[in-house]
């Protein structure tokens, strides 16, 4: 699948006696959609990117109405469906250490939204930027928006919790089956490693609240398996939601 990340701009090797870095390809579209869509979908701040002398009242509400919809699509739709509007209307993305820009200008959005206007003038630029941060997730480096989840509305489901959580799924039905029997008995009769089952049945009291926001990607940035695993979690749900961070 094409990337809108091949517009981004980051420092090559040791510039300026600086070591570069990478993210994530995701997390990267994640902040750019989604700092997009917002800004499609704020109709004040869209009507005044545009001089008055360039779009009337009648273009400015077609304008506003392509951007609502637009948004809607970055949003809801799959990315073989925005790619295209995204990819128009950005003109390069810059990687900073604490933030993301998006370069474009007013041609560009008028032609992306279809909007037809007699004078349009001077291509205007135009600058979106979002504060971000580098967060160590495991080995893996993340760029998210600081803050909670809630409000930023980044996500990232990963992949390796998500098996996790199914694995203690089925580590407790396994002692369900066997509840006349010891965690030690059950390892040896199943051929499992007796360590690695007790953690996961550690597991077994997770939340439900917790789990859910595993499945939809919406657990803290830093939460892996390695820390879910190495941990003894308190019984108490709410103990829980303190411990990994999702208060």
């Amino acid at each position: 699948m094409k990337s809108v990340c091949h517009i981004a701009i980051t420092r090559p090797g040791l510039i300026d006696g600086a070591e570069a870095w990478r993210v994530s390809a995701h997390d990267l579209e994640a902040l750019v959609c989604e700092r997009l869509a917002a800004w499609l979908d704020d109709q004040t701040l869209l009507a005044k990117t545009l001089e008055p002398n360039q779009v009337g009242a009648q273009q400015t509400l077609a304008l506003i109405n392509a951007g609502a919809r637009t948004a809607e699509l970055i949003r809801n739709s799959h990315a073989a469906v925005w790619l295209q509007p995204i990819n128009s209307l950005i003109e390069r993305v810059e990687l900073a250490t604490d933030s993301v820009t998006i370069r474009t200008n007013t041609s560009l959005l008028l032609n992306t939204l279809g909007v037809l206007t007699e004078s349009p003038g001077k291509a205007q630029p135009i600058e979106l930027t979002c504060a971000a941060t580098r967060v160590w997730h495991g080995r893996q480096l993340r760029l998210v928006i600081p803050g909670p989840v809630e409000a930023s509305g980044f996500r990232h489901r990963d992949l390796e919790l998500v098996r996790l959580m199914r694995e203690v799924h089925q580590a407790r039905e396994l002692v369900r089956r066997h509840a006349d029997k010891s965690v030690s008995a059950i390892a040896r009769l199943e051929g499992r490693c007796r360590v690695r089952l007790d953690r996961l049945l550690n597991l077994a009291c997770l939340a439900p609240d917790i789990v859910v926001a595993i499945l939809e990607g919406r657990q803290p940035i830093g939460l892996s398996n390695t820390t879910l695993l190495s941990i003894r979690l308190p019984l108490d749900w709410a103990e829980q939601r303190v411990v990994l961070g999702l208060v």
